[in-house]
């Protein structure tokens, strides 16, 4: 069943997705440790820096969570030829 949820943008639902992926990405360290022969140093590592990564994303993206107004302009200018985005800015 589709339909439209007025939603802009729908990294507002995809925590049951991020779950999904982290576990891929534990089974592929896994996978990768035993087939590479790498240490637990080495996995501790990899996932720090994809830590990092994602925190240092959603420290970036927090700025622009004021509130809607200020969300919603950020994104229009984040994605310029998004036909929804563009029909409400012209409202």
């Amino acid at each position: 069943m589709v339909f439209q949820v007025g939603s802009l943008f729908n990294e507002r639902f995809l925590y049951m997705s991020s779950v999904g992926f982290c576990l891929l990405v534990a089974y592929l360290l896994v996978r990768a440790k035993d087939k590479f022969n790498l240490s637990m140093r080495t996995v501790i590592a990899i996932l720090s820096i994809v830590l990092f990564l994602y925190s240092a994303k959603t420290i970036s993206r927090n700025r622009v969570w004021v509130d809607s107004p200020t969300l919603f302009l950020t994104d229009a200018k984040t994605t310029p030829n998004s036909a929804k985005v563009t029909a409400r800015c012209r409202r």
